[in-house]
């Protein structure tokens, strides 16, 4: 099967650190296991651009908040929303 012109978006709402805790670092394992597999892979997230960096792989800054407050989940749920639309 040709995974090459498939695209994966995936959404993790607070990107922390650099280094991040468990789930930071499952979603760049997930990330960069998609992308070599010939995915297109797109996280969608509400921390900063350049805390995280891997190659081929697209970062999205959809919410500048990243409190956890049900205002910022449903504001982060909602440009999630917005983005995959378009």
């Amino acid at each position: 099967m040709s995974y090459s012109q498939s695209k994966v978006v995936i959404l993790k709402a607070n990107k922390s650190s650099s280094k991040g805790g468990g789930l930071e670092k499952s979603t760049r394992y997930l990330a960069k296991a998609f992308f070599e597999k010939g995915m297109q892979v797109t996280v969608l997230t509400s921390g900063a651009k350049d805390s995280w960096t891997q190659e081929g792989i697209n970062y999205v800054n959809v919410s500048g908040k990243t409190g956890v407050s049900v205002w910022d989940v449903k504001k982060f749920d909602q440009n999630c929303q917005k983005w995959l639309s378009k």
